[in-house]
């Protein structure tokens, strides 16, 4: 029964590590301020207002692997792109926060997420999520991206995407670049109706895997190990003693 139960509890404890490790939630976030911008659809706050030199947080959530994505390696790189533009899912969505409020973009016609590791010669890390929305007339925009890149500093040790990192921008030796966009487009009169966009400029960046939560499958597998083991216990302890009573 001893060797049953060790067996059970290895065999779930196997199913549910494979099924909780089918994909992995990565949480790219930079920090910067922004270059220059005109909030002309107010999104951020009041119509044509001056969005130069706040503070920004981008924050990424990348799934990887996504079942479908487009993925290619070289000695140096990795992409990873999805989304209705080349015509599967999307791998990641995104939140740009600016002035208390956030810009959400799911990332559903576009997202892309790019690493560069050639040591000493070249590190990159950029991410861009791009949501498009027509109703009648009009198409709803909104995408931003962040890139940072030093050919004279180690961002990357690693080309792929759940390397724990922290890399604070180095003014001088690395290149940051950054924008954002949000408006609706008048398809007919080929014109914009309101747009709010501008320049970013990524400070810091870091990668982190996302504390998991069991997904509902590992749930599932978990009940059932447990029930089982707790039904074997029950089994071999539940032996039924009877009494026996004298009579003088």
């Amino acid at each position: 029964m001893r060797k049953s139960l060790l067996a059970l509890t290895a065999s779930l404890a196997a199913i549910t590590a494979s099924t909780a490790a089918s994909a992995a939630t990565i949480i790219i976030t930079y920090e910067g301020t922004v270059a220059d911008g005109t909030d002309g659809a107010g999104h951020f706050g009041a119509v044509d207002a001056d969005l130069m030199g706040l503070g920004y947080v981008a924050t990424y959530t990348l799934t990887y692997p996504t079942l479908g994505a487009s993925e290619y390696y070289t000695a140096n790189s990795h992409n990873y792109e999805g989304g209705t533009a080349i015509g599967n899912s999307t791998v990641m969505s995104g939140s740009l926060v600016i002035n208390g409020t956030s810009l959400d973009v799911a990332g559903e016609y576009l997202s892309r997420i790019f690493k560069r590791d050639e040591d000493s010669s070249l590190d990159q890390l950029y991410t861009y999520v791009d949501d498009r929305v027509t109703q009648g007339i009009f198409t709803e925009y909104s995408s931003f991206h962040n890139n940072l890149y030093s050919y004279a500093n180690n961002i990357t040790n690693s080309l792929e995407f759940d390397e724990i990192l922290t890399y604070d921008f180095q003014a001088g030796q690395d290149q940051q670049i950054g924008s954002f966009h949000t408006g609706i487009f008048n398809n007919q009169q080929r014109q914009w109706v309101q747009v709010t966009t501008g320049r970013l400029r990524p400070e810091t960046v870091s990668v982190m895997l996302a504390g998991g939560v069991p997904e509902p499958a590992t749930w599932a597998f978990m009940i059932i190990g447990f029930g089982a083991v707790g039904g074997a216990m029950r089994k071999k302890n539940g032996t039924t003693k009877v009494a026996k009573i004298g009579y003088s």
